[in-house]
């Protein structure tokens, strides 16, 4: 089976449907659609901005300007502390920094109220944008569900992965194909990655993204944790599958070996899972 050609016409197929989706909304609300003349409104908006853009400057360089004659002020009663000062001067310096600062800080240069009343149509405009928006991420968000779940049945997506993204991976993997999934804490795993249960059966999980075949000692380890609990068996997954030792020491143990092809192959046919699951009976 050609699972690289089976991926990537999968993967068009989902991006060609995407794209006739986008294109079945229809062309996205556009100002001049609602009688409002592109350039005043440009204009109009940058002409907003600066003015407020302007006057938030001007109140922070006041603002910059207060603050060290207040402290300048504070310093010389500090020494000065013998003789009588008009406190009233103190108070206005500091009433004038925190309005100037106030004033800079809630100046919103983004924020620009009114233009419906200014713009006839811009309202409407606003609310049917945000309606096929909301359309637009629908779209976007459901056939990103579908390319990550067809990232399953890419070799090569699963080849990039590291140790600790491969496990992740695996567990979603087993979730998405009906178990239930819980990832063991790296200090005290025992070579156990995951826990997964399904039909009232739990078994362990030890996933290798080793790039070379696994040989016979892992499967041994594997074998002696699942002999000392009470599990109904335990799956051995690797990217570059297994050595002749490691499929000969597990052919009639309840142990099943899954390796990054047949991952993909389980994607591509459901029935194998029961075929996989036969080693459990």
């Amino acid at each position: 089976m050609d699972f690289l050609s089976n991926y990537s016409k999968k993967l068009d197929l989902i991006n060609s449907q995407e794209k006739l989706d986008i294109a079945n909304l229809g062309k996205a609300p556009d100002l001049s659609d609602y009688q409002i003349d592109k350039e005043k409104f440009n204009k109009y908006i940058q002409s907003v901005r600066k003015s407020k853009s302007d006057t938030k400057n001007i109140f922070g360089c006041i603002q910059y300007a207060l603050f060290p004659l207040t402290v300048i002020y504070i310093l010389n009663m500090s020494i000065n502390y013998d003789k009588q000062h008009d406190y009233s001067l103190l108070v206005l310096l500091l009433v004038l920094n925190i309005a100037a600062y106030l004033i800079s800080n809630n100046i919103k240069i983004d924020e620009l109220p009114g233009l419906p009343e200014i713009f006839p149509g811009y309202q409407k405009y606003l609310d049917e944008k945000k309606i096929f928006n909301s359309k637009l991420s629908k779209i976007h968000a459901k056939y990103y569900k579908e390319r990550d779940e067809l990232g399953f049945q890419n070799i090569s997506y699963w080849k990039s992965l590291s140790g600790i993204g491969f496990e992740k991976r695996i567990e979603e993997w087993f979730v998405k194909n009906g178990f239930t999934a819980s990832r063991t804490s790296y200090s005290n795993d025992k070579g156990i990655d995951l826990f997964v249960s399904k039909n009232n059966k739990t078994f362990i999980v030890q996933c290798k993204a080793h790039k070379k075949r696994i040989s016979p000692f892992v499967a041994r380890d594997l074998y002696g944790t699942f002999s000392s609990g009470r599990y109904d068996g335990a799956f051995l997954i690797s990217l570059e599958g297994y050595t002749k030792g490691v499929i000969e020491f597990v052919e009639s143990l309840p142990i099943a070996l899954i390796s990054l092809e047949e991952i993909v192959r389980l994607e591509q046919n459901s029935d194998y899972w029961k075929y996989i699951m036969r080693k459990f009976d």
